[in-house]
């Protein structure tokens, strides 16, 4: 027994040996050979979706779930929508008039934009409103966001003339709510999009409101809501002056010589918060109105009776400017990471290689406490590719990557590393990132953090 006893200590001495002189010859990267994961590379982004279709008696909306491979290149709501528009696969089930054409999307902070183009005149009100409500469910549950807004032609939806203004996820009765329509209607009370500036003061963002509006001079109405200013004021910036006001009544230029009808706003003062070259104060008030007031084309604005600029406003004028949030880690001073949300341009969301492209910039006036991960010399031209891999984004670098961050420490590229991983996993059903360098799994980019495998969000690190 005592020579046992013996035989067991000189085992676990000599294991402990073992593994300490291991842990020593792997501190600076730590990973195992031999147990790399076998995962799939290839570029593939597929998801189960349901789509909203009409029942055979048009009553309802029912679900068909349907498997949708996306394309790499392009918001993967667009092939949501096409898919949608192209009719179910159940004979049960009836799909949409064949006249109607997906033009864009925009997908912002809390609100869905869907711009739908109709080839047929004949199509009604009521065509137009089940094909919104089938995209508002549809997408509601695929993005996750509470409110959407249908524009067919350019146009914002109407019932019998009356606004319907931004819709939210119904419970599928086409009659009951048409209804509920009606009611709004009644009571010219209404969801409305109004356009504030993001936090940079370099975008414009949406916050819906409900508003009940006094009389049908609606123009009037949301300018004076404009004034007030943005409800939540930690996120977006006042986009005209608080004294702004309408100086006479809105009156509607129907097949103005511009091209559709216009709307003609007399206004108190001139808008512009700032002076700058872009408009933002017109693009927040321009999208305001033609967004929520049906059959326009676009605005003329005027100050006291005086026509500003002699130009017609169109919302398309002003797509450039529209923003929303992208969370974003950086590191902070005390060695951990911190979130950020950062306003870009709309169409960069969701789309991994502009997440890298922003961290690389910087999170500039987003959070002043944030500090960059990258080195200075590290930029775009080091990104080959960032694609979807299943629930995997796989982002390959240039060899010259390896280079411009050999003479980081163990910490900085642990932050960097993590930087890139949990700003990435923060998009829709993304759950882990593999790194590549010119298409081969590498062990590290300098040394110090295992890469080879792929990684999972870490939120130890962020404070």
């Amino acid at each position: 027994m005592r020579r046992l006893i013996v035989l067991l200590l000189v085992i676990i001495i000599v294991f402990t040996a073992c593994s300490s002189e291991a842990n020593s010859n792997e501190s600076s990267i730590d990973y195992f050979e031999g147990l790399h994961q076998e995962i799939d590379l290839e570029p593939n982004l597929e998801n189960n979706v349901s789509l909203y279709f009409l029942s055979k008696d048009s009553e309802k909306l029912v679900v068909e779930t349907r498997t949708i491979a996306f394309n790499q290149q392009s918001k993967s709501e667009y092939d949501v929508i096409n898919t949608l528009l192209a009719g179910p696969e159940d004979s049960h089930l009836a799909g949409f008039d064949d006249s109607y054409s997906l033009e864009s999307i925009e997908i912002l902070n809390n609100l869905a934009n869907i711009y739908i183009r109709c080839s047929d005149d004949s199509i009604t009100e009521r065509d137009n409103f089940i094909l919104a409500m089938a995209l508002t469910n549809t997408i509601s549950d695929y993005s996750g966001v509470n409110y959407v807004n249908v524009l067919i032609n350019e146009h914002a939806l109407s019932i019998n003339g009356d606004p319907v203004g931004v819709m939210v996820k119904n419970k599928n009765d086409i009659n009951e709510e048409l209804a509920k329509q009606q009611q709004n209607a009644a009571n010219k009370e209404f969801l409305t999009a109004l356009y504030y500036l993001d936090t940079s003061s370099e975008y414009i963002v949406p916050e819906v409101r409900n508003i009940k509006y006094g009389s049908s001079d609606y123009a009037s109405e949301i300018i004076f809501e404009l004034a007030k200013g943005p409800q939540e004021a930690y996120m977006y910036n006042g986009s005209v002056e608080s004294s702004l006001r309408t100086a006479s009544n809105s009156y509607l230029i129907e097949n103005d010589i511009t091209g559709g009808n216009i709307l003609s706003v007399d206004l108190n003062k001139s808008p512009l918060i700032y002076n700058d070259e872009s408009n933002l104060s017109v693009a927040a008030i321009c999208n305001s109105l033609c967004s929520f007031i049906p059959d326009l084309n676009g605005i003329r604005l005027s100050i006291n009776g005086h026509e500003l600029n002699y130009v017609v406003y169109r919302r398309t004028q002003f797509k450039n400017l529209i923003g929303a949030d992208m969370q974003l880690y950086f590191a902070d001073q005390n060695g951990m990471l911190r979130s950020v949300s950062k306003t870009v341009p709309q169409s960069e969301t969701n789309m991994p290689i502009y997440v890298i492209y922003e961290l690389m910039s910087g999170a500039g006036g987003s959070d002043s406490n944030a500090i960059d991960v990258f080195p200075d010399d590290v930029n775009e031209s080091d990104v080959k590719n960032a694609y979807f891999a299943g629930d995997t984004i796989v982002v390959n670098w240039r060899r010259s990557m390896l280079d411009k961050v050999s003479g980081l420490t163990e910490n900085q590229e642990r932050l960097m590393v993590y930087s890139i991983v949990n700003s990435l996993t923060s998009l829709k059903n993304v759950r882990r990132v593999q790194f590549l360098v010119e298409g081969e799994r590498v062990e590290s980019f300098g040394g110090r953090i295992n890469i080879i495998d792929p990684l999972l969000s870490n939120p130890g690190l962020v404070r």
